[in-house]
């Protein structure tokens, strides 16, 4: 904004398709070379897909995008099933990705191919809906307070100490995270 910017107004965020390609990389880094992948269909979506894409250098065996407001999974696991992926990437925060999360196990996938997604198809809250039904699942995230490291795990105490709670909300999430890196 220049010289109209506010002095008081910072903004912190990240291009949308980052998220996404750092679980690209982790499905390539991971051995996998065929992958099918979903997303709700609306501009994060196809930010999601076009990450994941753009650092997955393996085949696209199927790439579908959901109604915003679908909950039943069934033909999308007909169709994961039938191209016979060596992994899968979506993209469903919320709602949404605890009913893929469980559709995905009740159709027998989550035995057979593996699931790779970013943090916001299995954040905290999806965790605590699916218990042991996201075990296996493999996230990639920009920060997460259990951390296993030294950094992390100062600040966590000190915040557990000063506000009596391990829950951060999202918009403290960032700066956790600088906080935890200078610690």
């Amino acid at each position: 904004a220049g010289k109209e910017c506010h002095k008081n107004y910072f903004v912190l965020s990240w291009q949308n398709d980052n998220l996404h390609e750092s679980a690209g990389q982790n499905a390539a880094n991971l051995g996998y070379k065929r992958a099918f992948i979903l997303a709700s269909n609306y501009q994060a979506g196809k930010d999601a897909l076009n990450g994941f894409k753009r650092y997955f250098k393996g085949e696209i065996v199927g790439e579908i995008y959901t109604r915003m407001d679908q909950t039943d999974f069934a033909p999308e696991m007909a169709q994961i099933r039938t191209a016979k992926p060596d992994v899968v990437f979506h993209f469903h925060p919320g709602g949404l990705g605890i009913a893929f999360a469980r559709q995905f196990k009740q159709a027998g996938l989550l035995t057979t191919v593996p699931l790779v997604v970013p943090a916001s198809s299995l954040d905290a809250t999806i965790v605590k809906a699916l218990g042991e039904d996201a075990l296996g699942t493999k996230a990639t995230t920009h920060w997460n307070s259990d951390f296993d490291n030294a950094a992390n795990k100062r600040f966590m105490d000190a915040w557990q100490k000063k506000y009596g709670s391990d829950r951060i909300p999202t918009y403290y999430a960032s700066q956790a995270y600088d906080t935890a890196l200078a610690i």
